[in-house]
């Protein structure tokens, strides 16, 4: 069952300022001072900046974002379902 579930996606300074990658490509959302911040060497190994990808559409590639629209669409319907079984009796049609 899925309870309480919160998603914080972080997008580099260059998205929030509407500067982005065409066609889109993954990106970190840490710039230099971030990565200094956290304690990261410049430019970013692959494996840290996998983990901290920027959570703007331009961070992904138009396959890869079907596919996750897709996986989307399918977590919807589980949890609708969910919230159905969940509703008392009276409120079932």
């Amino acid at each position: 069952m899925i309870e309480d579930v919160i998603v914080c996606l972080s997008r580099c300074e260059s998205c929030q300022f509407a500067y982005h990658f065409d066609p889109p490509e993954p990106h970190s959302w840490m710039s230099p001072e971030d990565a200094e911040f956290h304690g990261h060497p410049w430019p970013l190994p692959p494996e840290v900046e996998a983990k901290h990808q920027c959570g703007c559409h331009c961070a992904t590639p138009p396959e890869r974002a079907a596919e996750l629209a897709a996986e989307n669409r399918a977590l919807r319907e589980q949890m609708n379902v969910a919230r159905h079984a969940l509703r008392p009796a009276k409120e079932n049609p």
